[in-house]
């Protein structure tokens, strides 16, 4: 029973490891798909061909924040000489000019004229980033680039049966599907005490025992990247191995009474 409870609770990982990733890739895929058609907008090709920085600001403060209505805010256009024009929500805890910093790499490759997608952690906040080359037909004008914040509940979109998601950068919780800090801190602990010992183990969280695994989001980055930690529960897979456990005892121990019958 023990062998089995190891393999089911390896599968269970590699199930929701799977699950959990594709979901990530799709909602990147969505994200993409649908802000490449801003780069086609023509009020908006209209202000690039302008080439004002303060029409351009107002524009993706009013017509591109204000219309998105959702967890995007960060907007910027960074034109092909490095000059970043954008906008921001006020719940965004870092400026235009800080994000287009951390996300560089994508500003980067969407000024070379290719479609980037990732996450980066700024601010005591994790983001998705999305970069658009903006090409007019004359040519690369910049690049479109918007910020979504990681959110608790968007994480629940995410989040396989069973499970609990966090992401983190270093040591520092960004976005949780745990309902109580207190549980947070218990999951870093607990994972410290973990690799401390050199070990793998399950974690105990609200009297239920969770299998952990972690990943990086961008593998081989630097220290401080942003990664999750994935919490698979085997409270019930436990459960039905005791259950299996008690009624093997019940017939093994019905199975001495009925010999003991027939030598009587």
């Amino acid at each position: 029973l023990h062998r089995q409870m190891e393999r089911d609770a390896d599968v269970a990982l590699t199930t929701a490891r799977g699950s959990f990733v594709q979901a990530l890739e799709v909602r990147t895929r969505e994200l993409v798909s649908r802000f490449r058609t801003s780069t086609g907008d023509p009020r908006f090709l209209r202000i690039v061909r302008l080439q004002d920085a303060a029409t351009m600001r107002e524009f993706l403060q009013r017509d591109v924040l204000y219309e998105l209505r959702d967890d995007t805010e960060i907007a910027l256009f960074v034109t092909k000489t490095g000059e970043v024009r954008g906008a921001r929500r006020d719940s965004a805890p870092v400026t235009p000019e800080a994000f287009a910093t951390a996300a560089e790499a994508f500003v980067q490759a969407a000024l070379r004229g290719e479609e980037r997608a990732g996450k980066v952690a700024i601010a005591g906040a994790a983001y998705h980033v999305v970069a658009i080359p903006a090409a007019p037909p004359e040519g690369l004008a910049g690049a479109l680039v918007f910020g979504l914040r990681i959110t608790d509940p968007a994480l629940q979109f995410v989040r396989p049966p069973s499970s609990e998601i966090l992401i983190m950068a270093g040591e520092q919780i960004l976005a949780s599907t745990l309902k109580e800090p207190a549980q947070n801190a218990a999951v870093l602990r607990q994972l410290a005490d973990l690799a401390a010992a050199g070990r793998d183990s399950m974690l105990l969280l609200g009297g239920q025992r969770f299998m952990p695994v972690t990943g990086a989001f961008e593998p081989g980055g630097a220290r401080g990247q942003l990664r999750y930690v994935l919490l698979i529960s085997t409270e019930q897979r436990l459960s039905a191995l005791e259950q299996t456990r008690l009624t093997l005892a019940g017939l093994s121990a019905a199975g001495l009474l009925v010999s003991a019958a027939f030598v009587w």
